[in-house]
């Protein structure tokens, strides 16, 4: 796992400029570990976003609130790392481009913020003007499902309940969907993976770049509603699983799969469950019978940590 993550790291550092690199890779292990994301913005200081706090770092310096001289990008330097994000080729990467972001060939994923070309009006096909990148760098933590894997399977393992695991933004709810699509594939069960936003398993060319089971198929870039009909129909799935659900079509389409036959897992921004209560279109799914166990991930636990497991329906006994 620590070669991965190291991996991972020496993809961002291959797109930055050598000044930048080289004091990025003399940071501490500990650090990089706990490096989420690098935010680039023309002319600004370069931003580690780490853990949930975002730090300025100056050349040969560590990562500081406060920081003195802190490594600035030039607009020339912003458009050499997003050719080499794109590989010296934007046609090959329109399509992601248009969408917002770009998928690099290690998993990590380059958010894009600039002025948005529009067709008819209303139908973004391209960015230009880019002034700003954020490198979100993909983890792969094998294991970190353990503490729910038992809890969606009954014990002969023949039947796998409906989930949805809940926490605020970047509390490790991808990372442990990401890890339960790989050990149900290891159990034998066939798992269809609704990437919309490509963050489950970061495909890049056709090829899965993350370890998300060999009996797993992915849907990548469809919507989560049209994604759960389209895998019902087509790909005979015996559990679907999908990341960050919330509109009244996304709720619609898991009580759909419930009727279908087959359960969903899949994850909410919520910061408790009393929360996701008030949240528009919960109640009708958790009374629905679609969700049977909802898993509490807060600040109180630490990413990645259950909190809190609630078997929906029991939850006031």
């Amino acid at each position: 796992m620590q070669r991965r993550k190291n991996l991972k790291f020496a993809g961002v550092l291959s797109v930055l400029p050598e000044r930048v690199a080289k004091t990025l890779e003399t940071l501490d292990g500990k650090i990089i570990e706990n490096i989420h994301e690098v935010r680039l913005r023309a002319n600004k200081p370069l931003t580690l976003t780490i853990i949930n706090g975002n730090y300025f770092i100056a050349e040969g310096g560590l990562p500081a609130f406060n920081c003195e001289n802190p490594i600035i990008i030039s607009d020339e330097e912003l458009d050499e790392i997003f050719s080499k994000i794109c590989e010296y080729s934007f046609y090959t990467y329109q399509d992601d481009i248009a969408n917002g972001f770009v998928t690099m060939q290690n998993g990590n994923r380059v958010g894009i913020a600039g002025t948005a070309v529009l067709e008819n009006g209303s139908r973004i096909v391209s960015f230009k003007n880019i002034n700003s990148l954020n490198i979100r760098i993909s983890r792969e933590v094998k294991g970190a499902a353990n503490e729910i894997i038992n809890e969606i399977l009954t014990e002969d393992s023949k039947e796998i309940l409906g989930a949805l695991v809940i926490s605020p933004p970047k509390f490790g709810k991808t990372t442990i969907l990401r890890d339960l699509a790989r050990q149900l594939s290891i159990k034998g069960k066939r798992v269809a993976l609704i990437d919309e936003r490509n963050e489950l398993a970061a495909v890049c060319e056709g090829m899965p770049q993350n370890d998300v089971g060999k009996l797993t198929d992915i849907l990548t870039g469809i919507p989560k509603d049209k994604g759960i009909l389209y895998a019902l129909r087509n790909l005979s799935p015996e559990v679907i699983i999908c990341d960050e659900i919330g509109g009244s079509a996304e709720i619609d389409g898991v009580i759909y799969a419930l009727n279908a036959g087959v359960p969903v897992i899949a994850s909410a921004h919520s910061g408790s469950y009393e929360e996701l209560l008030k949240r528009p279109g919960f109640p009708y799914l958790l009374n629905s019978g679609a969700i049977k166990k909802v898993f509490v991930i807060n600040s109180k636990s630490g990413i990645g940590k259950i909190s809190e497991v609630i078997e929906v329906g029991k939850e006031n006994d």
